[in-house]
């Protein structure tokens, strides 16, 4: 049975859709216009026999090509809708022909082609997208942690610059305590001064009363050694 109908489809799937109609348009009319055009001849009927007998081969097969034709393309537009971008081509193949189903059918695969490459790009970019996500993610939490290890050193830096004041400000107490204390034994240096002072005069005065002490007793030796002379005499 497809061997007898087969001749008849490819020429269906050949012809567009106009001249599909208008090829059953003229077998109609020969169908129809045999009797009357071959009045009186034997093959009148025979021809208008043959002719409705084209017609309904014609009918048949524009009905089987264009069904199964249709059944592709509507299974090819159902794989489209559930997703299945990839098994479209690799499912069946294409539907054969110069009609507008065939038409039909190169667009609708051009049109999953497209919406494949278009999701191929899409999960590309997407996975760049993700990456640079994981990169920036990464990168943020290293910057985080510089900024906490920066803010603890600036702790540290803050609690050295107190300790450093508080140093200066024990130095310039300590500062205070040795200037009074230096004060203090500048007084005590000049007041022993004075002291050696007073005591350097009494010194003095006592080193002029033993000279005068041994001038007396020069004297007084020079008197006694006379009385001794005289008492010699």
């Amino acid at each position: 049975m497809r061997f007898f109908f087969s001749p008849g489809v490819r020429l269906m799937r050949r012809l567009p859709l106009l001249g599909k109609f208008l090829l059953l348009l003229l077998f109609m009319l020969l169908a129809v216009l045999a009797p009357w055009l071959g009045a009186g001849t034997p093959w009148a009927w025979e021809g208008s026999l043959l002719a409705g007998a084209m017609v309904i081969y014609l009918m048949a097969t524009f009905h089987l090509s264009l069904s199964a034709d249709m059944r592709r393309v509507v299974r090819l537009m159902e794989q489209a809708a559930h997703g299945d971008l990839r098994g479209v081509t690799r499912s069946q193949a294409a539907v054969q022909g110069h009609d507008e189903v065939a038409a039909l059918d190169r667009a609708v695969r051009g049109m999953v082609n497209s919406l494949s490459a278009m999701v191929a790009r899409i999960r590309s970019n997407s996975a760049l997208v993700a990456q640079a996500g994981q990169s920036l993610a990464y990168s943020s939490r290293e910057l985080s942690e510089r900024t906490e290890q920066q803010a603890a050193n600036l702790e540290q830096t803050a609690s050295s610059v107190q300790d450093v004041a508080t140093s200066v400000q024990g130095n310039a107490v300590a500062t205070q305590q040795a200037t009074a204390q230096a004060a203090e034994v500048r007084g005590v240096a000049e007041g022993g001064a004075q002291a050696m002072t007073g005591v350097v005069h009494t010194v003095e005065a006592s080193q002029g009363s033993a000279q005068r002490m041994n001038e007396i007793i020069g004297v007084i030796d020079g008197i006694a050694f006379q009385t001794n002379i005289l008492a010699l005499n």
